[in-house]
């Protein structure tokens, strides 16, 4: 009876021992701590997957943020200019009919042994993968700062959603006991 007392302080709707005898308030009162039993063992799983994925999440983006120093380091060493370069020395080539320089006249072959038109297509090959590679570098720093703007937005709704310290040990404390009066 003391224990069916206790319980109503957790459970205020469950009926008096004079509404349905003890026998009816004592079953009324075991189903209602196992239900509550039930969703206080929900919330604290709950909060422990939250504390996990929060983990991961600020693991990753941790890693995100590294990971985007590192690409602008590699941006920021590429020439922005590669590209418009390339075209321009693509629009050089059909006037390179010998070795001489159509911008200065000079023989290309008094610096190199490489056929001017040649070391122009090397050239332009090479500009042209760098625009390749820097629009790749590009579009990784977009994909990776769309990945930690996701990941913070999570964050923060787990953060908004865990219980705080002081609730939870409340609930801790709640479960022991009801624990107890269960057994």
């Amino acid at each position: 009876t003391q224990h069916l007392l206790e319980l109503r302080s957790f459970f205020p709707n469950l009926p008096t021992l004079e509404d349905g005898g003890v026998v009816a308030a004592r079953k009324r009162a075991l189903e209602a701590v196992v239900r509550e039993l039930s969703r206080l063992t929900e919330v604290f799983s709950q909060e422990e997957r939250d504390s996990q994925r929060s983990a991961t999440l600020e693991e990753g983006i941790g890693q995100g943020n590294v990971r985007l120093e590192l690409l602008d380091a590699e941006i920021a060493q590429m020439a922005p200019a590669n590209e418009s370069l390339a075209q321009t020395l693509a629009q050089m080539v059909p006037f390179v009919q010998e070795n001489d320089c159509p911008v200065c006249g000079r023989d290309y072959g008094e610096v190199s042994q490489v056929p001017l038109r040649a070391m122009l297509s090397e050239k332009i090959s090479h500009l042209v993968e760098s625009a390749a590679r820097l629009q790749a570098l590009v579009n990784d720093k977009s994909t990776t700062s769309t990945a930690i703007k996701t990941a913070e937005r999570e964050l923060q709704e787990l953060i908004a959603r865990r219980l705080p310290a002081s609730q939870l040990d409340d609930l801790k404390v709640k479960t022991a006991r009801l624990n107890e009066l269960n057994a």
